[in-house]
């Protein structure tokens, strides 16, 4: 009897993965945003629906590396392609005694007014989110950038894991959980911690000054959103989430419920890493905010552009952890030029006019 021929098919092709990355162009190393040639001309929208963003800011958390916050950039290009995005990246140096990292936000402002983007005025289409404390000392040093009794006013503000309060524990977790070290490494860690920690806050108040209270003062009394989220996590070992709620309570007693404030807890996240846990619901967060009239339908999954990477951790690296102690020792002025570099004006300008925003 003759044998059944088994006739095999040729291997599928291995189905292609979308583009996770997005194309940023650099003003300097802590000034990002996205080239005109990567951005969609803007469509007409249904009535009563709101278009897509007019611009959308990032400010990234302290020594986070610029890969790590571009993947919510391309998150956000996805959802939204033909919204310029701006980055704004937070260096450990920020955070020292007479930073003058704020003027360097003379690159931020210049940004906006060539977007023609008045971020004080309501209704300007504004997507701002900011992660942890260094996000928000950014956004500290914008405001004080165009006068340091502006009010920003964005149309939707989403906080992720911020703002919290300085506590001595979370600055030791930190730098433990971000190392591997062995026992001897990390008693002279804590001990070198520990001085900094103290030299600065008696530095602070014999300045009658509370760097994090001030922040959180102003992202309470400075910004005021029409819709603003505050993204959180019990197992947050940086920021004590119920430092993140009471701020939202001062914000809806605040403003007297013309603000809508809304809270999402992730459970079982590490700090600035919820997106990694669940990133539909995440991205189900920002379209709802930006859109409460989204239906479930209309709402758009990114492509999962977090599933492979490597995890972001704030203090990410030994001298990012110590940065409070190499904080108290100071450098000049030329030392922070020659960290973040410089720009070009007229690249820019030229960059930015390119734009096409035409209705459909």
């Amino acid at each position: 009897m003759a044998g059944t021929q088994t006739i095999m098919e040729p291997p599928k092709a291995p189905s292609p993965q979308p583009d996770t990355d997005i194309e940023l162009k650099a003003l300097s190393k802590r000034f990002h945003f996205t080239p005109p040639s990567i951005l969609k001309p803007r469509k007409a929208v249904a009535h009563g629906r709101q278009p897509q963003p007019r611009l959308i800011l990032i400010f990234g958390w302290l020594g986070a590396r610029l890969k790590h916050v571009k993947k919510y950039a391309a998150g956000y290009h996805v959802l939204y392609p033909s919204s310029p995005i701006i980055v704004v990246r937070s260096f450990p140096t920020d955070m020292r005694p007479f930073s003058k990292f704020g003027r360097e936000f003379h690159i931020l402002t210049s940004l906006l007014a060539q977007y023609s983007v008045d971020i004080t005025k309501p209704g300007n289409g504004v997507l701002m989110q900011a992660f942890s404390n260094g996000g928000c000392w950014s956004v500290s040093a914008l405001i004080n950038r165009l006068d340091e009794f502006t009010v920003l006013r964005p149309q939707t503000m989403i906080f992720d894991s911020c703002p919290g309060r300085a506590r001595y524990m979370l600055f030791i977790k930190a730098f433990v959980a971000a190392n591997n070290l062995g026992i001897l490494s990390k008693i002279f860690a804590v001990f070198w911690i520990t001085l900094g920690y103290w030299t600065f806050k008696l530095f602070c108040r014999l300045r009658g000054q509370d760097p994090f209270g001030e922040r959180r003062h102003e992202m309470l009394h400075h910004v005021h959103a029409q819709r603003r989220c505050y993204v959180y996590s019990k197992q947050d070992d940086l920021i004590d989430y119920r430092d993140v709620l009471s701020h939202a309570r001062q914000v809806q007693e605040y403003h007297l419920g013309s603000e809508q404030v809304t809270t999402e807890e992730f459970d079982g996240s590490a700090h600035v890493d919820h997106l990694r846990l669940d990133e539909a619901r995440y991205w189900r967060i920002v379209q709802k905010l930006w859109d409460p009239a989204l239906q479930p339908t209309e709402v758009k999954v990114p492509p999962l552009i977090l599933a492979t990477s490597k995890p972001s951790v704030m203090y990410g690296e030994e001298r990012e952890v110590n940065s409070l102690v190499a904080g108290i020792e100071g450098r000049r002025d030329s030392d922070v030029k020659s960290d973040y570099g410089s720009y070009d004006a007229s690249s820019m300008k030229l960059a930015i006019e390119e734009t096409v925003f035409e209705e459909e």
